[in-house]
């Protein structure tokens, strides 16, 4: 089964389900926006950063420079970003007692 069938199931099965008709909650929202949509990219253009600052003058048809440069553009946007995403924080006693 492809990709496209795969999707295409979950589609349907999105559409069709009633679990999906109800409104997500804040934990959902905080791990779908900023957990796998900044902070794991931000994660990977680390380790991208950390790669290129150890390549050698062996890469020549790479220009460092100018792909760190890209890169860490990149990551302060989305710093930014999750810097401005309203995060509140739970004290752990209340965590336990939920």
């Amino acid at each position: 089964m492809g990709w496209g069938n795969r999707l295409e199931s979950l589609r349907r099965r999105f559409m069709i389900g009633k679990e999906y008709e109800r409104e997500s909650s804040k934990a959902k929202e905080f791990d779908v926006v900023v957990v796998k949509g900044i902070w794991s990219t931000l994660l990977k253009i680390g380790i991208a950063l950390r790669l290129l600052s150890k390549c050698s003058k062996k890469c020549l048809n790479i220009n460092i420079n100018e792909a760190a440069e890209d890169l860490t553009s990149t990551f302060e946007e989305l710093y930014s970003k999750l810097t401005h995403y309203d995060i509140r924080y739970v004290p752990l006693k209340n965590q336990v007692a939920i």
